[in-house]
């Protein structure tokens, strides 16, 4: 188990309740340029100070909230610190795979980020994403040996078994990143774009896939069980300016905040 203090709410458009989330320590971002969706090199330095001078020693630890999916290259920020061999799992209802504009980190290109640049990536397991849009992706990167994708399709088809098998995030057999770990399976850091949740369950401030969010939390349970979770990020909260646009209260199964609650509620675990 990490220090409380490990467990960090990046508040950007002053939406989060700190109140509901016990445990947490709040970084306020909302004062800064240059963050929504696209981060400008200042930024990027700006906020890589914050997550190091939040959690010395290892960054990248604990359990961090970052707002909408319009941060979510914010995973690519906590994956900057990684220092050791490692996997990286996400759940996107997008690739995040386009190409960078201007060389500037976004919300739409941070896992290719990752992928082409982070040398301590083992593997990048991407769910949830449709079909059409992984085949839409680079050759380079769908050659990529790193890379192992899970439609939305193939997510409707598998039991959560099926999917931790596939992903084969138990044991990874690759010997070179077993040894350089100490003979042990890699360590695994995790994110989670909530719009992979259907919109009848949530709200986002983007497009949305189908699953439900009792499944993505069996298949959380299945894989943290069996490896070293070195810390994990949740984006995908649908900020106040925008709430007015969407569905009234009501209208969808869990609440801003519960759908959060209860993902935290399985991370805390291995965290």
């Amino acid at each position: 188990m990490i220090s409380e203090n490990m467990n960090r709410i990046f508040n950007f458009t002053n939406t989060y309740d700190p109140e509901k989330y016990e445990d947490f320590s709040l970084i306020d971002c909302s004062g800064l340029s240059g963050t929504d969706m696209y981060l400008d090199e200042e930024a990027h330095k700006k906020i890589s100070h914050l997550i190091k001078d939040s959690a010395p020693g290892k960054p990248y630890s604990g359990i961090h909230l970052i707002d909408s999916g319009n941060y979510h290259y914010m995973t690519r920020l906590f994956t900057e610190f990684i220092d050791e061999p490692y996997d990286l799992l996400f759940f996107d209802n997008h690739t995040d795979m386009k190409p960078a504009m201007f060389d500037m980190l976004s919300c739409g290109s941070w896992a290719e980020n990752v992928l082409k640049n982070d040398p301590n990536l083992g593997k990048m397991y991407m769910i949830g994403p449709p079909e059409k849009s992984i085949s839409e992706l680079s050759e380079d990167v769908l050659s990529s040996e790193k890379l192992v994708t899970i439609s939305a399709k193939e997510l409707e088809k598998m039991a959560p078994s099926e999917i931790f098998q596939k992903l084969a995030c138990a044991a990874p057999e690759d010997g070179e990143a077993r040894s350089k770990n100490g003979g042990s399976a890699i360590a695994l850091y995790i994110s989670i774009d909530k719009d992979v949740i259907s919109s009848a369950e949530i709200e986002t401030n983007w497009d949305q896939g189908s699953l439900s969010l009792t499944v993505l939390l069996k298949i959380l349970e299945e894989i943290c069980k069996n490896r070293k979770i070195l810390g994990a990020d949740i984006c995908g909260l649908l900020p106040e300016s925008a709430v007015r646009g969407h569905a009234e209260a009501g209208a969808v199964k869990y609440s801003l905040s519960e759908s959060d609650l209860r993902i935290i509620e399985v991370l805390k675990k291995y965290v």
